[in-house]
């Protein structure tokens, strides 16, 4: 290249508009707005695909515009809405804030308080006793539930984006990877019921009018969630055309504690307090798998779409699935595992140990698999604190 053209293409980029902050509400602004209402969705094929641009476009330009203006790293998280702590420093906040890796965010419900954690900072979000609490990819956004009604704020400024009056009190809030919807379960009138919702507060749905308190789970590509119906069936809700796919009990499983799709594929991990543990591919490439961990109240988190790790009672288990059957290992843990979350990685995990009326949670090095049993290795310890009797927390490593 000639030092001429090199000076003008210096020039050139030395003139070009920096980016814009607020190209990303703009963008997934514009998405939502162009998304169909679930009737018509499944009234017309044309608007299916309008979704699936949208879906994609919103992605795209969050994400990558995001890192462009943040030079590769996530915004940080602004202050806490309210706070029973007395405002320090600055220079104060940013010492005493727990740090992860670069790039990376943790979100938590721990009791009736929200956490983030970012690269740079730690936030804890509370207001009137959090029911739910989930922050979206990235975390640029995170939604409360409350007695009454859902709320989406920013995380970088705390400036509430939406409000919705809910009738009834919400739980278990999980964005979909592509952030433009939200499955939750609604305590109401008539008993516990599962919705579906736009990423900006609109078009709320109701899915089931039935439903176990076991929280959603989206499919990789945001088009899908499993739920567990109050009968105790697990049902893989398609949001595009609006069916419902009912899966067959089998495995030994009776009542499902928790369900999780993996990152790729169509993969759902099925699990209930009895230490029963099955793998379905939905796609129907694969046949069903089983096999048992132990007991206790299960979490579950894939480290890819052939591994996956189940935590219950003190017992972590690592899962390989093959060809042909699956291997297994274990790794014992501190306490109660209450929570977990695989980061995007795969090199760490967060989980939330209850033992002695005390929570903790902490960032963990994922479990090598070998033939020994070995402890948990913990990194790091994000929140520290009493319990009021055991619960499960959500996690999400984002």
């Amino acid at each position: 290249m000639s030092s001429e053209l090199e000076r003008r293409l210096e020039r050139a980029l030395g003139e070009a508009p920096g980016p814009d902050p607020g190209v990303t509400d703009r963008a997934l602004k514009a998405a939502l707005e162009a998304l169909p209402s679930p009737a018509d969705a499944r009234r017309s094929r044309r608007r299916r695909i309008a979704l699936l641009l949208a879906a994609c476009i919103a992605a795209f330009v969050s994400g990558g515009v995001t890192l462009a203006a943040t030079d590769g790293r996530l915004p940080g998280i602004g202050p806490a809405l309210t706070s029973n702590r007395p405002a320090g420093s600055e220079a104060a906040a940013r010492r005493s804030a727990p740090l992860v890796a670069p790039g990376e965010a943790i979100s938590a419900l721990i009791g009736d308080r929200g956490l983030i954690v970012t690269a740079r900072r730690s936030r804890t979000f509370t207001d009137h006793g959090l029911t739910g609490f989930a922050a979206s990819p990235a975390a640029l956004y995170a939604i409360e539930a409350r007695a009454g009604h859902l709320r989406a704020i920013q995380a970088a400024t705390g400036r509430v984006a939406w409000r919705f009056r809910a009738a009834g009190t919400p739980a278990d809030p999980v964005w979909a990877p592509f952030p433009i919807r939200v499955a939750y379960l609604l305590h109401g009138r008539h008993g516990l019921g599962v919705h579906d919702i736009w990423g900006n507060g609109t078009h709320d749905f109701t899915v089931h009018a039935s439903a176990a308190p076991v929280a959603p789970s989206w499919r990789w590509d945001s088009k899908a969630f499993a739920f567990v119906r109050g009968d105790g069936v697990v049902v893989v809700h398609d949001v595009i055309g609006g069916s419902d796919t009912a899966l067959r009990p089998a495995c030994g499983l009776r009542t499902t504690a928790a369900v999780a799709f993996a990152p790729s594929g169509g993969r759902l991990a099925i699990a209930d307090r009895q230490g029963h543990l099955r793998v379905v591919d939905t796609t129907g490439h694969a046949p069903a798998l089983c096999t048992t961990i132990a007991r206790g109240l299960p979490s579950l988190g894939w480290l890819g779409a052939n591994q996956l790790l189940a935590g219950a009672g003190s017992t972590l288990s690592r899962i390989v699935i093959r060809r042909v059957g699956t291997g297994y290992d274990a790794t014992t843990a501190r306490g109660t595992i209450a929570g977990l979350a695989v980061s995007p990685d795969r090199r760490k995990i967060v989980v939330a140990l209850e033992s002695g009326g005390r929570l903790r949670v902490v960032i963990a090095a994922t479990p090598r698999f070998s033939e020994e049993s070995t402890p948990l290795r913990i990194l790091r310890t994000l929140a520290d604190g009493p319990v009021a009797g055991p619960r499960r927390v959500p996690l999400s490593w984002l």
